[in-house]
């Protein structure tokens, strides 16, 4: 019975649905992106990240998780030097780490999504990006 009332808690806690809503620029000059994440139970929570953060996560489940090319051939969106605060910049990183969302949901990556978004393990937002290891090479875009 232990395991029936532990299952329905996971069960209780599992993602329905996440939705980048918005994003806004803190008086220190970061861009933090609004999560708004539904659980099953229909309880409604939402986050904050920036992108490091974000970034941060699919790099450690796309190298966790070779097997799934979904991932592998995701186009995660780029940081960029120029035009970093612009709006079209935010808006495409915003709707890019929704489908990211979206996709570890359909591959079955919901635990490490939900930990990211609870902040509750590694995946969880860095308090300083100065150990990172350096990003995977990717397939150039022609």
């Amino acid at each position: 019975m232990a395991s029936d009332s532990s299952d329905d808690r996971r069960d209780a806690l599992a993602l329905a649905s996440v939705r980048v809503s918005t994003f806004e620029t803190t008086v220190e000059g970061f861009v933090v992106y609004h999560i708004d994440y539904t659980r099953v139970s229909g309880q409604i929570l939402s986050a904050q990240r920036r992108y490091n953060d974000v970034a941060a996560l699919w790099d450690d489940l796309s190298a966790a998780h070779p097997e799934l090319p979904e991932l592998q051939t995701f186009r995660f969106p780029r940081k960029s030097i120029f035009n970093t605060h612009s709006h079209f910049t935010k808006e495409r990183r915003r709707a890019g780490f929704e489908e990211l969302f979206r996709l570890l949901l359909e591959v079955g990556l919901e635990r490490p999504l939900r930990a990211f978004l609870d902040g509750e393990t590694a995946a969880a937002p860095r308090k300083s990006a100065a150990v990172r290891r350096a990003p995977r090479p990717r397939a150039p875009v022609w």
